[in-house]
């Protein structure tokens, strides 16, 4: 009954906030909806994450942070997963003219409660998520606080364990920074 109730609120939250981020003084709160990429594994995935980016001031355009993040996989017709994990990253924000380009790279430090994902064996519990994402964040031109961001996500247990066969997926998502409002 658990497993239904939660996968029933996160199917509900992904359809109805396909995606949401929040960011004060550069902490981001991200809910995602994304899917799988991989042949012959059919995926729909939610992801949520905290982060809290770190400014340097001899450094410009460029944040240290750290990311904590839980994604739920529903293989359809299939088994769950569910994957908790807290990492560290990246972020390199450059100013245009009306919006500001961002790239955003991270890794994570995973604990999965399955082996598996489809034919995917990821080998062990502990596993690595290598996070790459690109976007535009529309600040104070014509669509204020409107960002739109591509996610790429591969999860591996990194060569730790024999079998190590990856999973990767995806996430497109716009998003409304509340700041502006």
């Amino acid at each position: 009954m658990k497993t239904k109730t939660l996968t029933l609120f996160l199917v509900f939250l992904s359809q109805t906030i396909p995606a949401q981020i929040k960011s004060i003084n550069n902490q981001e709160i991200q809910i995602l909806y994304g899917t799988g990429i991989q042949k012959n594994i059919n995926t729909k995935q939610v992801l949520v994450s905290y982060a809290k980016y770190f400014e340097r001031e001899n450094i410009r355009n460029i944040m240290l942070g750290y990311i904590i993040d839980f994604e739920y996989l529903d293989e359809i017709k299939k088994n769950n997963v569910i994957l908790f994990g807290f990492g560290g990253g990246l972020k390199q924000v450059y100013d245009l003219e009306s919006m500001k380009l961002v790239l955003d790279s991270y890794i994570i430090m995973n604990y999965i409660d399955r082996k598996k994902i489809g034919n995917r064996n990821l080998g062990e519990n502990f596993i690595f998520s290598d996070n790459l994402k690109v976007g535009l964040e529309f600040g104070n031109s014509i669509l204020p606080g409107l960002s739109i961001f591509y996610q790429f996500r591969h999860i591996s247990n990194a060569g730790i364990y024999h079998e190590n066969m990856g999973y990767n997926s995806q996430y497109i998502f716009v998003s409304l920074n509340l700041k502006y409002l």
